[in-house]
This record gives C-alpha cells, structure tokens and sequence, in this order.
C-alpha cells in the first residue's frame, strides 16, 4: 500500500487544516480527521503497524460520532458545516478501504501488521464506490456558491486523498 498511501496523506493533511473548526462540531470534525491522518500514516508508514481491521473499528466509530455530533447541532448556530459532513464521508470510505485492502489475505481480527490483497471482491467495489460518491459530495460541496476559499481546497484536497486511497487498494 506504500507510495498512493503516503502520496494521499499530503492532501488529507490539507484537508484536515482547511477544516472550520469553530464550536463543538467544528472541534469533533477535527478531532476525527487527525484520527483518519493517524490511521492514514499507521497503514502507508508502518509496515508491522496496527491491524487493518483495528483502523477499521476506529474510523467507523468515530464516523459513527461525529455524525451523532452533526445531529444534534444546531443549524440556527451555524454547527452543521458541509465540510464536517464531509468529515463523516470520508471516516466511512477510509474505513471500507481498509477493509477492503485486508480483504482476504487471511486477516482475522487478531492479525498483526497489514495484509492487503488486489481482489477484485464485493469490498473492493464497495469501497471505491464510496470513495467515488465521496468524491462527487466533496466537488458538489466545492462548487456550491459562497464557499470560502479554504472551505473548497479542504473539499478539495479531501477528494483528492480519497481518491488516492481508492488506487491504492486496486493497485
């Protein structure tokens, strides 16, 4: 999984830095980016690194809060930003990614280290099919008129990362 991985950690980076992180859903969208950074450079950097389905969990459940988090914010407050609901799109393809990447390599759930396979199994499609609808949000949230600057290159950027990460499983 090497370079596409490490390639998309710098636009996720960006990504995750263009984030409005103003009030508690703002805070929370950031909280959960630097976690899927954290998973990112785990799964790209460190070869004998955390199990495949221990990011898996992880990711799930953060995307799991934050969009409890989205919920009950109040749009009167300006909480409900579309990047942070971005946020949510994203946790969920990393996490059917990485899935997908451990796929059936004979990971089992104790399995150390990263186990990745090329099958071209349901989970795979799945998985780029997620990153694919992620990606058209991110470009539909970028377009949207009144967006600042920084709002369309994180969108961007977001997009840009996950569409990386989709190489790197079919490659």
């Amino acid at each position: 999984m090497g370079v596409l991985h490490a390639l998309a950690l710098g636009p996720a980076v960006l990504a995750v830095a263009c984030t409005p992180a103003h009030g508690r859903c703002g805070r929370a969208a950031v909280a959960a980016g630097l976690l899927m950074l954290l998973a990112m450079a785990d799964l790209a950097l460190l070869p004998a690194g955390l199990p495949d389905l221990v990011w898996v969990a992880a990711l799930l459940t953060a995307a799991v809060a934050l969009a409890r988090t989205l919920r009950r914010a109040s749009p009167e407050a300006g909480e409900r930003h579309p990047c942070h609901q971005l946020h949510v799109g994203s946790l969920l393809a990393m996490a059917v990614l990485t899935a997908a990447a451990a796929g059936s390599a004979g990971a089992g759930p104790a399995a150390g280290g990263h186990h990745h396979s090329t099958d071209s199994d349901a989970l795979t499609m799945v998985g780029v099919g997620t990153a694919a609808a992620f990606v058209v949000a991110s470009c539909v949230v970028a377009a949207a008129p009144g967006r600042r600057t920084a709002d369309r290159v994180g969108a961007l950027a977001g997009a840009g990362s996950v569409a990386l990460m989709a190489a790197a499983v079919l490659v």
